[in-house]
């Protein structure tokens, strides 16, 4: 399982959350904040609105859930937005306490 974070403009979050329910992502978490790039050619004096676009796929969705990004959010721009990408180890449910096992819930492993 991979965990991707896209940093990316709010007014895009809908229509990019909406595809990705399309491609075949369970669910995603938004959280908003604001930022300000560090690239020395944009030079921003003021931070940006951005949402932080969380989701966890498994490994086989990952080029088409960054390309989907990619393609809904890019102007070509250097403050369109970044994606990372890292490995989940383990995931679990709190309210039922089960494991999360490539992105389905595994009713056998369970914690007390």
């Amino acid at each position: 399982m991979k965990r991707i974070e896209a940093v990316i403009p709010p007014e895009t979050v809908k229509i990019v959350s909406e595809a990705l329910m399309n491609v075949g992502v369970g669910g995603v978490t938004v959280l908003h904040g604001i930022g300000k790039s560090g690239d020395p050619k944009l030079q921003l004096l003021t931070f940006q609105r951005r949402d932080t676009l969380l989701t966890v796929v498994d490994d086989s969705l990952v080029d088409e859930v960054i390309g989907t990004i990619f393609d809904l959010v890019s102007k070509n721009s250097p403050s369109d937005g970044i994606v990372f990408v890292s490995p989940v180890e383990d995931a679990f449910y709190i309210g039922s306490r089960m494991r999360m096992i490539g992105t389905k819930l595994r009713r056998d492993r369970t914690y007390k």
